[in-house]
């Protein structure tokens, strides 16, 4: 190609002069330059390299369900859950830090399902800590439902799937205690009536069991 087009441009010289050879010189600087090889690579599929993309995962990687709790708790440098104390405390602080949202409000979630008992099974088949459905379980779980029991794993799967909620009820215009209402009110009755009825339309009991957990998790 190259000496194609010196032999155009010495035919140019001939005819055209010198404007010819500047044209010349334009058009080989363009065609060698890295960026329309890559573009002809890309085109082509020549060297082109499939992008990898992998979206972040809702439940911690295995080095960090393996970090040290200590180490977990560092992080945090504030005093805010220093008030309150509960079974599997550091377990509630670690998983809340991983998705940014209080640990006491996730223990007080697992209070008033469960009482903190690992081995609790409602009349529905809800089980663990954090009273999971056997559907939620499968869809938010990396483990078998024989698992369920399992406090660790409830909680970090209950734990993604409270991040789910807030993030589908979330509203500008809400205030945080008002998202937080909206998501442990979709935990206890479904996010489809939720977002169906609102949370007014809830069942006296499940209105209460929220505010009860805004109030202990201390939403004033």
């Amino acid at each position: 190609m190259f000496w194609k087009l010196l032999g155009h441009g010495l035919y140019g010289w001939r005819k055209f002069g010198a404007k010819a050879l500047v044209i010349l010189a334009l058009v080989l600087i363009v065609l060698t330059s890295p960026y329309w090889s890559q573009v002809g690579e890309a085109s082509t599929g020549k060297g082109a390299v499939e992008a990898e993309w992998t979206p972040l995962p809702l439940a911690p990687t295995p080095a960090a369900r393996n970090e040290s709790v200590s180490a977990v708790l560092a992080v945090d440098a504030s005093a805010k859950f220093a008030d309150w104390d509960c079974p599997y405390k550091e377990i509630f602080v670690r998983e809340g830090i991983r998705v940014d949202m209080p640990g006491q409000l996730l223990a007080s979630v697992a209070w008033f399902e469960s009482g903190y008992s690992a081995a609790a099974v409602s009349s529905a088949g809800a089980t663990g800590i954090m009273q999971i459905m056997p559907g939620t379980w499968d869809g938010w779980s990396k483990w078998p439902w024989s698992d369920a029991t399992n406090a660790e794993k409830s909680i970090i799967v209950g734990t993604d799937y409270l991040t789910y909620l807030r993030l589908l009820f979330w509203d500008d215009a809400l205030s945080e205690k008002e998202i937080v209402r909206r998501m442990v009110t979709g935990y206890c009755w479904g996010p489809g009536n939720v977002q169906r009825k609102g949370v007014q339309a809830a069942p006296a009991s499940v209105r209460a069991y929220a505010q009860n957990i805004l109030d202990a998790a201390g939403y004033k």
